[in-house]
């Protein structure tokens, strides 16, 4: 399955990150006239025998005033691999139509689904412009678009700080708009239809469908000492329209052997609210900085999920800095998740096999190399082991299935590259 981190997808939460996710700091310093402060990254991560993948992110902020300012950002993801298709694994080889309906691709007997001609680029652009319009008040207004051969997503973002006069508080509220366009190799597949073999016609409902989404965030930080802040953010993400994955099956399997019979396309509900609450604090001792936050978060379909991610920045010497880092994360299945429904259950309602959205943890261990800001210029690179894993073997599994894997483990390799200079 692709994997749950930065590398993924990101239509709005983009948009709502790059709004927000400097609460703690006004907006960047002014430098020298028509100077820039760029900022260069590049990710490159492998899934074990699965998806890899490169992102390579540019930014850059110019001053336009002595109070305000311009972003413009580019990203650009580029995925090729592996990808699950969702159908468990049967005792027999099983044969999948591709999504556009001529040509077909295999798993072996004991062997994940996995879909090998998956492919996927994506080039986002964006820009905002900030302003402090009094000393304890700033703004920002910003704007993207996202374009895949299958996806399209356009968004604009705001976010608003205000200080108190002793600038120790800083209040923060953000928010941001997107609509996106599915158009899926193929068409957008009949909900609960079953696969067609290679060649026949197959059941596409339309070419297209939308979504819309709204995120909100409110936000407080907290000077609590010399050397502590703290950090509150609630957030509120709610979208409405296909949330399905066209390219997703769910195995229909006998009722007593467990072996598969029919693929149906999966179902989603059309509306989604996620709440969010995040805290953190940073304390910094004579040569360490540590960094801890907790994330928790529900939404209506039955996921809840929780984070809690650790930094130590270990400053080796007045330039260079060591900073270890361990992420755990839990989540529940939604309500409607399945790893696959027998030829007597009903066939209506949300149904989805998508690991993503299941019951699972993820461990995320790593290390950064980095060197201080000096005259505008800073280096740093990370590496870093993710793994996930599930129940193999869940109760409602049936026959043939109890002596299958039926949630194989994902694990990747991530090393990600950032520069910032003046231009």
């Amino acid at each position: 399955m692709r994997l749950q981190l930065s590398i993924r997808r990101r239509r709005v939460t983009t948009a709502l990150a790059s709004a927000s996710g400097a609460l703690l700091a006004s907006p960047a310093p002014v430098t020298a006239a028509h100077e820039w402060d760029v900022e260069a990254a590049s990710l490159i991560f492998t899934e074990f025998e699965k998806v890899s993948g490169t992102e390579l992110t540019l930014s850059g902020r110019t001053p336009l005033s002595t109070d305000s300012g311009l972003t413009l950002g580019a990203v650009l993801d580029v995925l090729i691999g592996a990808s699950p298709n969702g159908a468990t694994p049967s005792d027999v080889p099983q044969t999948f139509t591709t999504p556009s309906g001529f040509d077909s691709y295999r798993a072996g007997a004991g062997e994940e689904p996995l879909d090998d001609t998956y492919q996927d680029n994506r080039l986002e652009l964006s820009a905002a412009w900030d302003r402090r319009y009094t000393r304890t008040l700033n703004g920002l207004f910003g704007g993207r678009v996202s374009m895949e051969f299958d996806y399209m997503s356009i968004g604009a973002n705001t976010r608003w700080g205000i200080d108190n006069d002793s600038r120790d508080t800083l209040w923060s509220v953000a928010g941001a708009v997107s609509h996106d366009r599915i158009h899926p190799v193929g068409g957008i597949p009949v909900p609960l239809a079953s696969m067609q073999p290679q060649d026949t016609p197959q059941p596409r409902a339309s070419a297209a469908k939308t979504k819309n989404v709204l995120d909100a965030l409110f936000g407080v930080s907290q000077v609590l000492g010399a050397r502590t802040v703290a950090q509150f953010n609630y957030s509120q993400t709610y979208s409405d329209g296909y949330h399905a994955d066209p390219y997703k099956l769910v195995s229909v399997v006998a009722a007593g052997t467990g072996r598969t019979l029919d693929y149906v396309y999966e179902q989603r509900p059309e509306k989604r609210t996620v709440h969010g609450v995040f805290s953190g604090v940073k304390h910094r001792f004579d040569e360490l900085v540590l960094d801890l936050g907790a994330r928790y978060t529900t939404d209506d379909w039955g996921v809840t999920s929780t984070t809690l991610d650790l930094r130590v920045r270990s400053t080796a010497s007045d330039r260079t800095f060591w900073e270890p880092h361990l992420r755990w994360y839990t989540q529940s299945a939604a309500d409607f998740f399945r790893q696959s429904i027998t030829d007597v259950a009903p066939l209506r309602g949300a149904l989805s096999a998508d690991r993503r959205l299941a019951a699972f943890d993820a461990v995320t261990l790593g290390v950064k190399y980095g060197e201080n800001a000096v005259e505008g210029e800073a280096f740093a690179v990370s590496v870093e082991y993710y793994h996930q894993f599930g129940d193999d073997s869940p109760a409602d599994a049936v026959g043939v299935q109890r002596g299958l894997d039926l949630f194989p483990e994902t694990r990747a390799i991530l090393v990600l590259v950032t520069n910032s200079f003046v231009w």
